[in-house]
C-alpha cells in the first residue's frame, strides 16, 4: 500500500501481519535535464549533441571526431575564445541550451618565408 504524505516527499507503508506499518521513504531520483549543444568546425561540420550540464565534454569532443573521422588530437574545441578539455562540463563552462562549441584543427609544422 503507498500513500503521498502532505509533509514529505514519496513514501511507502510497509508492515507484517505480526507488527505495525512504518514509513521508510521512497528514492526520488530527479533526472537531470538534456540541453542541446552545436558542434561545429571551419570545414562546415556541423553536429547537434544532446546532453546533460554534467557530461564529461570528452565524451562530446571524442563522438565529433569519430563522426567526421577526423583524430582527437589534431582538433582544438573552443567555447567563448577560450579552450575546452576532456574534463570541463557545459556546466562548468556555464553553457547555455543551443550553445554552439567551434572547432579548429590544430596547424603543426610548417615553415614561414625568409
Amino acid at each position: 500500500m503507498s500513500f503521498q504524505s502532505p509533509l514529505a516527499g514519496p513514501s511507502k507503508l510497509t508492515g507484517t501481519d505480526d507488527g505495525p506499518a512504518f514509513t521508510e521513504p521512497v528514492s526520488e531520483t530527479p533526472q537531470e535535464p538534456k540541453m542541446s549543444l552545436r558542434v561545429m568546425d571551419q570545414n562546415g561540420h556541423d553536429i547537434s549533441f544532446k546532453l546533460k550540464a554534467s557530461t564529461p565534454m570528452a565524451k562530446v569532443m571524442a563522438a565529433f571526431a569519430q563522426q567526421i573521422g577526423s583524430d582527437l588530437s589534431n582538433l582544438r574545441f573552443i567555447f567563448e575564445g577560450e579552450r575546452v578539455v576532456g574534463g570541463d562540463t557545459p556546466q562548468s563552462l556555464e553553457m547555455e541550451d543551443g550553445d554552439t562549441l567551434e572547432v579548429f584543427t590544430e596547424q603543426t609544422g610548417g615553415r614561414g618565408s625568409d
